[in-house]
């Protein structure tokens, strides 16, 4: 952001020199700006919506491979231990 607006001078400036400094930073200025949304609002979306995605996809593939849906045996495995927890 702060890069964002330092450019901000250079990109309006009307003194000597400037059509050569001017356009390279509104380039630079907005170009911060375009990927600080991106990565700010866009991927985190993108990134949301496959993830609902993705079990789905799955399931599918589970299904087209071996024909049936695989089920989940967390449930009929014994609980295990925490190895960290000290018994007094």
């Amino acid at each position: 952001l702060t890069a964002i607006v330092a450019m901000l001078p250079m990109a309006f400036s009307t003194r000597e020199g400037a059509e050569m400094s001017a356009p390279m930073a509104t380039a630079v200025a907005f170009g911060l700006l375009v990927s600080t949304m991106l990565t700010l609002f866009v991927l985190p979306s993108i990134y949301s919506m496959v993830e609902d995605v993705v079990p789905r996809i799955e399931k599918r593939i589970n299904t087209l491979l071996f024909g049936k849906e695989q089920r989940d045996d967390e449930d009929d495995l014994p609980p295990t231990r925490d190895a960290g927890r000290v018994d007094a």
